[in-house]
């Protein structure tokens, strides 16, 4: 049996991080740079999946011993954090997103902590909405850097996440947040964001197939991952699941003690676009109805003056029941109705002839629910995918990250095209990342430029061929500070509708190309 030694793995860690960057000075830009020096690469990836995968019980002791070492470095005194905890696969960014709204309007000071960014890292760190400050982040960064990285303590290897989540957390203690929203990074058991030791509540967004190579290969091992985040005596919320994972899911909260619900559908009025929005508003509107239960800032009958049914909740038994909450209170209808989560179903009407479709989707459960809003979308035309085509050129953009398979995210939209359920794609653009793009991805591009688009395009020619689709589209490879041109000259003759998908890191190098840099 494989048994990977944690000190060698440590060594295999501290031997492959990027060499330690040298600021030249401590202001914000230095600190972007500082911090992007602590991304690992391929190599220290691969050492820790390992570890993760066939050392489970030692390595998740000593990375938790060494990450509450850093805390209490920070001084950050963890049992004074009102926290909110949220795995899942998909939909769990957007549940902390409209979670935090709804609490935010409800006067809470709020912190939310999201992972990945699209633009700049400061996007993972918000104050009662707002990203952090350049001013504030340099701050904390600097303060986080000299005691955890350089200072008298010795040098931690802390990657890139496990950093900003401490970080994060001192941020939040520091400027008088009293709810805490944290969104996992990967998995749940020995994520980082697990160093709390005892959240409000959690909760599961939905889950489904991604991060394979480190949480397993089934719905139950990644749902046994996601379930790490239990905690005894902690009410844990979920939405309906695939039988495989929601059984995994119920017997985890019965071993660890964590009283067990599942959120039942959202009826009402939704800032974000998508059908599946209405899942992750649910789950949002427990995890808030919980917090707002057993927090002890505010009076709850300030909270619930319409209905006093509220009483009939059970923290300890998690016996939740969407009626006993209703009316549901303004703020929180506010904050559902008023959220604002990029990226994800996103509408831009970039000039009068080109309007772009963005959506990070990138597992196969999301590739569907994308290709739901994407119907809805097109149908709002009112026209036939014929007449469509007369009056509208429709654009596929699409990418993924290595070691995701693009096959299996892009069958349902060849099948929707082959069905004349949408409109045919004139046009695949298929976007090239490069180095220069490490605001986005630091050292997770591929280092032969075209390599992995080329494989790209592969898979598209073959689904093409297999459907016996014509006319066949034109594919271009195209740089990612390029496409907007691009898609930009093709609208000068006929109207222009993109849709963009099939990774953050996609979204976020357009945004930055439509916005610029911060």
């Amino acid at each position: 049996m494989f048994k990977f030694n944690f000190k060698q793995f440590i060594q295999i860690l501290s031997d492959n991080m990027i060499p330690l960057y040298q600021p030249k000075s401590r202001n914000y830009e230095e600190s972007i740079k500082s911090l992007l020096s602590l991304q690992s690469n391929a190599s220290t990836m691969t050492s820790w999946i390992n570890e993760r995968k066939f050392n489970k019980a030692e390595s998740e002791k000593k990375l938790r011993d060494e990450l509450v070492q850093c805390i209490d470095i920070m001084d950050i005194d963890l049992g004074k954090q009102q926290v909110i905890h949220v795995a899942g696969t998909k939909g769990k960014g957007s549940t902390c997103a409209l979670t935090e709204s709804i609490l935010r309007n409800q006067g809470f000071t709020t912190g939310l902590f999201t992972s990945p960014h699209l633009i700049s890292p400061r996007e993972r760190i918000r104050i009662n909405g707002q990203e952090i400050s350049k001013e504030k982040f340099s701050q904390y960064f600097w303060m986080c850097w000299d005691k955890l990285i350089t200072g008298p303590h010795g040098q931690f290897n802390l990657p890139f996440f496990r950093f900003l989540t401490v970080m994060a957390l001192k941020v939040f203690q520091e400027e008088g947040v009293n709810c805490t929203v944290l969104e996992v990074g990967i998995g749940g058991r020995v994520d980082s964001t697990n160093i709390i030791p005892q959240p409000v509540v959690t909760g599961i967004s939905s889950l489904g197939y991604d991060h394979m190579n480190v949480l397993g290969n089934t719905l139950a091992e990644i749902a046994s991952e996601k379930a790490g985040i239990m905690k005894p005596g902690i009410p844990v919320f979920t939405v309906p699941q695939p039988d495989e994972a929601m059984q995994v899911l119920k017997s985890n909260s019965e071993k660890v003690g964590s009283p067990f619900s599942i959120v039942p559908p959202f009826e009402g009025t939704l800032s974000l676009e998508g059908d599946h929005q209405r899942e992750n508003a649910s789950l949002a509107i427990a995890l808030a109805n919980c917090f707002c239960i057993k927090q002890n800032s505010k009076p709850i009958s300030t909270i619930y003056n319409q209905n006093q049914n509220y009483t009939l909740y059970n923290y300890a038994k998690n016996n939740y029941n969407i009626d006993y909450f209703k009316p549901l209170p303004e703020s929180f209808i506010k904050g559902l109705s008023t959220c604002q989560w990029p990226g994800r179903a996103q509408y831009l009407k970039y000039s009068d002839k080109l309007e772009l479709y963005l959506d990070g989707a990138h597992t196969p459960e999301s590739a569907l629910v994308c290709l739901n809003w994407w119907k809805s979308v097109v149908n709002k035309d009112g026209a036939s995918s014929n007449e469509n085509q007369q009056q509208s050129q429709y654009i596929l953009m699409f990418t993924c990250t290595g070691g995701r398979s693009p096959k299996s995210f892009l069958q349902p939209f060849i099948d929707a095209w082959k069905n004349n359920e949408i409109p045919a794609f004139t046009q695949i653009l298929i976007p090239e990342f490069d180095d220069t793009l490490k605001h986005i991805t630091p050292h997770s591009v591929n280092e032969s430029p075209l390599t992995w688009e080329k494989q790209i395009e592969q898979v598209f020619n073959q689904l093409l061929d297999d459907a016996n689709i014509t006319p066949r589209p034109k594919i271009v490879i195209e740089h990612i500070q390029s496409v907007i041109q691009y898609c930009t000259n093709q609208s000068k003759s006929s109207n222009i509708k993109v849709l963009s998908t099939g990774s953050l890191y996609l979204i976020g190098g357009l945004l930055k190309s439509i916005q610029g840099d911060e």
